[in-house]
């Protein structure tokens, strides 16, 4: 029996949830048994319900107690909590998105706050990591952090495109003003706040295109700005074939994939020059330094000639069937 753990699959659109939709439809096979908190219609039914929640430490202990009990021959985890324990005839892997919550200074808010969350979470993260006998990052950058904090090698599988190009792209146009789209929440490490005062700088030069904000219902007092929630993926495939550019000031992020979905539509990216970003560098891309509004301001005073060939070179490396297909060969070699 192989498990693949998936609990944290959920009706919420999050990154986590969408990497493993995405990589399950194409491992489907009737060998793999799925961990899930509650049934799941978009899993293969074969999928194992338990109560045991992965970040929380008391369910942890008791998941890997119960895993040890289940005795699979391979256990993955789709993220970075797996089991307390290692096993004999368990061959352990897990899947490392991100690690975050250890670069970004106020993760979890107050000092004291972030110092005792990080604790909570190392006990999680790093006893499940030492049980893996193989390790995959979702990108170079990633790769880079788990060597620098746990002197622990990975195999780089990427992810792929989660927006498709709608159809009826022309069937509407939302803003008659030309502008940048932002899509995302406003925590801190999103680098939005920081972003909004190189935006006001670049209006105040002369600026004319508004910004968008899509995902997030923080309001900015300042001119050209809109923020308007949360919308369907038919609306947001239009706002990015219809946007000037999309904006991605973020300060950290294990993989980047607004950045794929914005080459998938052809439309320019104005991004922080993060190690994640980097990856997909090339003349599609224009860099800035979120916290500086004057970089900022240039960066968007910058026209972006799209060239579909740049953006085909680097779609060409990334997709969700190359994903799969590494997570489906190691689940199918010998212990």
């Amino acid at each position: 029996m192989k498990y693949i753990d998936c609990r944290l699959v959920s009706v919420k659109p999050t990154g986590i949830s969408n990497f493993i939709l995405k990589v399950v439809s194409n491992i489907d096979s009737p060998d793999c048994f799925y961990i899930v908190n509650s049934y799941d219609e978009r899993l293969p039914s074969n999928q194992i319900v338990v109560k045991y929640k992965p970040f929380n430490i008391v369910d942890f202990i008791k998941f890997s107690f119960w895993l040890r009990s289940e005795g699979p021959s391979i256990y993955m985890s789709m993220f970075y909590s797996g089991s307390l324990l290692s096993f004999e005839k368990t061959k352990q892997m897990m899947v490392i998105h991100d690690l975050m919550y250890k670069f970004v200074p106020g993760f979890f808010g107050s000092k004291c706050r972030t110092f005792l969350a990080r604790m909570y979470f190392d006990f999680i993260v790093d006893r499940s990591l030492q049980n893996c006998s193989v390790i995959f990052s979702v990108s170079d950058s990633t790769k880079k952090d788990v060597r620098k904090i746990y002197n622990r090698d990975s195999i780089v599988i990427g992810e792929g495109v989660t927006l498709n190009v709608a159809e009826n792209k022309f069937k509407f146009r939302r803003f008659k003003e030309s502008f940048f789209l932002y899509v995302g929440n406003s925590r801190p490490h999103k680098g939005l706040d920081e972003f909004v005062l190189g935006y006001e700088k670049y209006r105040n030069n002369g600026g004319e295109h508004s910004l968008i904000i899509v995902g997030n219902s923080k309001k900015f007092e300042v001119e050209g700005i809109r923020s308007i929630g949360y919308v369907d993926d038919l609306e947001l495939s239009i706002l990015y074939r219809e946007s000037v550019g999309l904006v991605f000031p973020s300060h950290y992020e294990g993989f980047g994939l607004p950045v794929l979905d914005a080459l998938n539509h052809e439309t320019p990216i104005y991004c922080n020059s993060i190690p994640a970003f980097m990856e997909f560098k090339n003349s599609n891309i224009r860099y800035f330094q979120t916290k500086d509004p004057d970089s900022i301001a240039n960066c968007l005073s910058e026209n972006v000639r799209f060239n579909p060939d740049e953006a085909g070179r680097i779609l060409s490396r990334f997709s969700w069937g190359k994903t799969s297909k590494i997570l489906k060969d190691m689940l199918n070699e010998e212990n």
